[in-house]
């Protein structure tokens, strides 16, 4: 089982310089089926899942006759295909010292006729168990939901070794309109918690 996301040493990278956030009024457009809410909800739920690394509960979000199509593999038809797909990926994200996070943000939310497509964007962060280096990957993926689960998985990513100069950036403060955007929610956040008591 992987270290958990809150103590993952790459928790406090924000992702939003690379991935930007798609705003609740554009993702409203699509939600008939579900809410935007009760979207992210299930896919911060699929994203720490992932994070931990538990390949049975990951392949409990799919459905029985579910189709994945992954990066350069061939498209694979259910759940016990998806295992032996997934297995050794699990097996190296898991690993001691790997500190695998995986984020994903939603990005579109719609119910076209032949059913409920979600588009998402992720970023992952780790450090390979060997080496030690510093890896990253930045995916899209396309979810046609079914039952609350994922009935067919397109996606496509790049992976690569994080270089100083990228680290550098990352560890840096953040430019000063996401500064105040954090600082705001942050301010929100608090009053949410303490203002409404007070």
């Amino acid at each position: 089982m992987n270290t958990p996301a809150a103590t993952s040493p790459h928790a406090a990278i924000d992702i939003t310089p690379w991935t930007g956030e798609t705003p609740d009024d554009i993702l409203a457009l699509g939600a008939r089926e579900y809410s935007v809410a009760q979207a992210r909800a299930i896919i911060a739920h699929f994203a720490a899942v992932s994070t931990s690394c538990d390949l049975e509960t990951f392949l409990q979000g799919f459905t029985e006759d579910s189709v994945t199509a992954l990066g350069e593999h061939a498209s694979v038809t259910g759940r016990d295909a998806l295992r032996r797909l997934m297995a050794p990926r699990f097996a190296y994200f898991g690993a001691p010292n790997t500190g695998f996070l995986c984020r994903k943000v939603l990005r579109s939310l719609s119910c076209p006729v032949f059913g409920v497509v979600w588009v998402n964007h992720w970023v992952n962060h780790w450090a390979d168990p060997e080496t030690g280096e510093a890896k990253r990957s930045k995916g899209v993926e396309f979810w046609l939901m079914r039952d609350d689960m994922i009935a067919r998985w397109d996606a496509s990513f790049n992976a690569w070794t994080v270089n100083r100069g990228e680290q550098a950036m990352a560890n840096a403060p953040l430019p000063a309109a996401h500064q105040k955007k954090r600082e705001k929610q942050e301010s929100e956040k608090k009053f949410l918690c303490t203002g409404a008591n007070s």
